[in-house]
């Protein structure tokens, strides 16, 4: 052992007594060596502390921040990955490790994500066929010149038919579930006073549906898109809160999250946001320059999310659905952010750009993914704390089991969504013609969509390139990687692709970064 006291013993004896002797004190007033004697005669003297020698197990004392700091050796990862043993609120859950479950969620999620971004559309489809065959019928009996192309007039319905559906879609089915299922996994429903689970749904969607008609009013005002994305979601985040606040108060819920470090959300929906908007802030030369860099301003905004769970969840380890489901709302849109980088850059290799943006994009993405899915930076974090604290401070280290379990899943997904997505608006746009100008500059690229599949499977590529990578690292590491999705059921599973998908606009992605291929 490290720190076991170094003895040094004049004496061949090895039976000794129990020291009765003289004990010496040094200059600084600290106890160093005592000698002893017995009525035999027989006498020697013990250090009890070691010598001061550079490096050595003694040097300026025992436990001192300088042997810490300047010690050869490194720490034990028993000593790195061990918990100190304390009274938490609730017992942390046992996670099991990956298998065959991560796998097919994966798959079912890929085969399924697209539904949600294509629900409007099919909506506004079924009427435009059935509004279509009327239109051509009135035109064919009131006209002894046939025409097969709409009025204004028409074409103006068509719109306000859409923002309606869209408006509808999101003031009574996509935003009260979605935050339904919030409350949801947030609460603890044990004290209710309403008994029956669908009188508690019931009355908490309501509530819901009530708290989003006013914002759902200011989004049918057609405001600017700063109002849209950056104002009207923090009120509708404000407002929601106040209504949890009195929903947990008069129902009797408890809180299974702190509540104190839950206002931190829109802060981060106010960064990716940001994020997603800079083609529209910066002119296509700057933004080619930062795209390169896009995994590392997802790294810090992952750090930053992994930060805030952490406190969100200390006091309640065991809500690992809620723990779940909140990286994975957190993960999603910085996995399809840094795909969408990733086509751009493509594309514009074709417009001159140098391999080596690419490449660096490329290097930056295996870096991040070395970073939450091996050891390599819990090692460093934990030796610099020992090192320099005489402790680690990780009290939560499931937490970076969580993002590397529901990471590794979106790392797949989110390419999938985005590109069928794409494929989904690319048949919307040749039915209906009711795409803005951007966007359908981006479909009627037969470059760019026919050259999507090959941009995809390019990247999933490299995913299993880096999955490999990260597998070696923790195989020479003794790092076992272990799962959130093995730990719950596939009911919470189906809940999670619908509370997921919901809010996620995939179009907003694209629209925002492959804009820049239709400038000069």
């Amino acid at each position: 052992m490290d720190d076991a006291i170094e003895s040094a013993i004049t004496s061949n004896d090895t039976g000794l007594a129990a020291p009765e002797g003289k004990c010496c004190d040094n200059k600084e007033g600290y106890i160093d060596k005592f000698n002893w004697g017995d009525s035999s005669g027989r006498s020697g003297t013990v250090l009890t502390k070691p010598p001061a020698v550079w490096g050595g197990s003694g040097f300026l004392g025992r436990k001192s921040f300088y042997r810490r700091v300047f010690r050869f050796k490194k720490n034990r990862n028993s000593a790195l990955f061990r918990e100190y043993a304390a009274r938490q609120a609730t017992l942390p859950t046992q996670l099991k490790r990956r298998g065959m479950k991560d796998v097919l969620f994966t798959l079912l999620w890929i085969a399924f994500g697209w539904v949600f971004g294509a629900s409007y559309w099919s909506i506004f489809l079924v009427w435009d066929y059935f509004a279509s065959e009327n239109v051509d019928t009135e035109t064919n009996s009131n006209s002894t010149l046939a025409t097969t192309v709409p009025s204004s007039s028409f074409e103006d319905t068509r719109a306000s038919v859409l923002r309606l559906i869209t408006l509808v879609s999101y003031v009574f089915v996509w935003m009260p579930i979605f935050h339904t299922i919030s409350f949801n996994i947030y609460t603890n429903p044990n004290g209710c006073k309403i008994g029956k689970p669908w009188k508690r749904v019931a009355i908490i969607y309501l509530s819901h549906v009530i708290a989003a008609l006013p914002l759902g009013l200011l989004y049918g005002l057609g405001l600017n898109r700063w109002t849209i994305h950056f104002l009207i979601p923090t009120l509708q985040t404000g407002w929601v809160y106040l209504e949890w606040y009195l929903l947990t108060r008069f129902l009797k819920f408890d809180w299974r999250v702190n509540i104190y470090w839950l206002p931190v959300y829109p802060l981060y929906v106010s960064i990716v946001t940001l994020v997603i908007y800079l083609p529209n802030i910066l002119r296509p030369s700057q933004l080619k320059t930062i795209i390169v860099y896009i995994s590392l301003i997802t790294m810090t905004i992952e750090v930053f999310s992994c930060y805030w769970l952490k406190h969100l969840f200390m006091d309640h380890r065991d809500n690992i659905r809620g723990l779940a489901f909140c990286t994975a709302k957190v993960i999603i849109p910085l996995e399809i952010l840094r795909y969408a980088c990733f086509v751009l850059l493509w594309f514009e290799l074709r417009d001159g750009a140098q391999i080596w943006d690419i490449a660096r994009n490329v290097t930056f993405s295996i870096v991040g993914e070395i970073y939450s899915h091996t050891s390599l930076w819990q090692l460093c974090k934990n030796e610099i704390e020992i090192r320099l604290l005489g402790r680690k401070f990780d009290d939560f280290s499931e937490i970076y089991h969580c993002f590397s379990s529901i990471r590794s899943i979106f790392e797949y997904i989110a390419p999938a969504l985005f590109t069928s997505n794409l494929q989904v608006l690319g048949y919307v746009y040749r039915k209906t013609k009711m795409i803005d100008y951007t966007m359908s500059q981006i479909l009627d690229s037969n470059v760019i969509m026919d050259e999507l599949w090959m941009v995809l499977l390019t990247y999933y590529l490299i995913e299993i390139f880096t999955g490999t990578l990260c597998w070696l690292i923790n195989k020479l590491t003794s790092y076992r990687r272990l799962s959130m999705i093995g730990n719950l059921t596939w009911r919470s599973l189906f809940l999670m692709i619908i509370y997921i998908g919901m809010p996620v606009d995939i179009p907003a992605f694209a629209a925002g970064f492959l804009s820049v291929l239709t400038q000069p």
